[in-house]
């Protein structure tokens, strides 16, 4: 790419990035009721330490973040500038761990942008723009992934930023679903892979387990979950980690037939890659057929049609369609289509480490929302908890294009 080009294109960039900020910072507010009345009142006749002691011990664990929310919700230049620098540090954490790291700097970050963008708009508002969605959602996980940038690079970085890495990851931990689905897979196995137990990597994993244990551990936890079981599923004690489990993926499928963009341009991208990519077997045949009958499902969900209703429904199952075997079949279609899709991705590896880059991904943004079902409040909790499951797309999408150009060039 000659000079003009690469200027032209970075300008664009810039064009694009102040464009977003222009349109989404007037755009957000907080409401006067339910969860942002509550947060904003939380300090209302009574001391901080007050009401974090209170929330610790009858609601959650999740401390420095119910403190940081309490302090700050009031103050509106804070979460105005705070909601889209994190949203940008997601993008840039997201493009440069997908390994876009030496060069365009500014595309690859519009590229997750554009992508993150295309998220299903239920579960942005919810995690993203809702004002505090975004202070358990949003501001940890960019805290969390842009540490984790921190932790790839700890070689090449001095101590006050190593310090200021293991106070972000710990911030981050507050978020059950990051912490153990995130914080905590991504440094144990980089280190294990890459051979690399040094005191910060050692410093790094024991803060995260900490945040961790400290967060879960809350009596709060317990007192919460004892309520969320007389408000929103009364079986809940007699459900076994089968029904759980079976619970989270139908999360997860209604999910990814709704309406879903973003989970389409992941599906159309590793159908492109392993074709050009992977050699032909009866696995990947199976898989090219079913992710194919899958893409043309979602392209047309729009249509009013009980032919795609049939194998697309986001609709949640419930106790009456055990006897109905058709209510199932999106269901058990969209595991065909999951496995499908970790099947292409191992397709297209080349070495351990595309496993680790791609397959584990995928997995684990998987089981982000299998967890879901392990608690009370798993219809309850509406889109926001499918938020850490979409960015994980976002990221193999952005690494699979990395992938196919890096190989290009080679």
């Amino acid at each position: 790419m000659n000079v003009n080009n690469r200027a032209i294109l970075n300008i664009s960039c810039l064009v694009f990035i102040a464009a977003v900020v222009f349109f989404i910072v007037p755009s957000l507010q907080t409401l006067r009721y339910d969860d942002d009345h509550y947060f904003s009142t939380a300090l209302t006749g009574r001391t901080l330490f007050e009401y974090l002691n209170m929330r610790y011990h009858t609601w959650s664990g999740r401390i420095p973040i119910e403190a940081l929310i309490a302090l700050t919700i009031n103050v509106e230049l804070y979460w105005k500038i705070a909601i889209p620098v994190s949203f940008f540090v997601i993008a840039y954490s997201l493009s440069k761990l997908s390994g876009f790291d030496k060069q365009f700097r500014l595309f690859p970050m519009c590229l997750v942008t554009a992508l993150m963008l295309l998220i299903n708009h239920n579960v942005l508002n919810e995690a993203a723009w809702w004002v505090t969605g975004s202070y358990f959602y949003l501001q940890p996980i960019a805290a969390g992934l842009f540490s984790l940038l921190i932790f790839r690079a700890s070689e090449r970085i001095g101590t006050t930023v190593k310090i200021l890495s293991l106070v972000l990851i710990s911030f981050a931990c507050f978020n059950e679903q990051f912490s153990v689905l995130v914080a905590l897979p991504y440094p144990v196995l980089y280190a294990i892979y890459k051979k690399d137990f040094s005191k910060y990597n050692f410093s790094y994993i024991l803060v995260v387990i900490l945040s961790t244990v400290l967060s879960l551990s809350a009596p709060g936890n317990s007192a919460r979950k004892s309520a969320e079981i007389l408000t929103w599923m009364p079986d809940y004690a007699n459900l076994n980690i089968i029904d759980k489990i079976t619970i989270g993926l139908d999360r997860l499928s209604s999910h990814i037939n709704d309406d879903n963009s973003l989970f389409s341009i992941f599906l159309a991208v590793l159908l492109y890659i392993s074709y050009k990519k992977s050699s032909p077997s009866i696995a990947t045949a199976g898989s090219f057929v079913m992710i194919s009958f899958k893409l043309a499902t979602s392209l047309l969900h729009y249509i009013n049609s009980e032919s795609i209703n049939f194998f697309a429904n986001s609709a949640f199952l419930s106790l009456g369609d055990i006897s109905n075997f058709v209510r199932f079949t999106p269901y058990i279609f969209s595991l065909l289509v999951i496995f499908s899709a970790l099947t292409l991705l191992t397709s297209i590896c080349s070495n351990l480490e595309d496993y680790f880059y791609l397959p584990l991904p995928m997995i684990l943004g998987i089981l982000s929302v299998i967890v879901i079902g392990f608690s009370p409040t798993a219809y309850a909790s509406a889109f926001r908890v499918l938020f850490i499951f979409n960015l994980y797309i976002v990221y193999l999408i952005t690494k699979i294009i990395y992938i196919y150009i890096s190989n290009k060039k080679d």
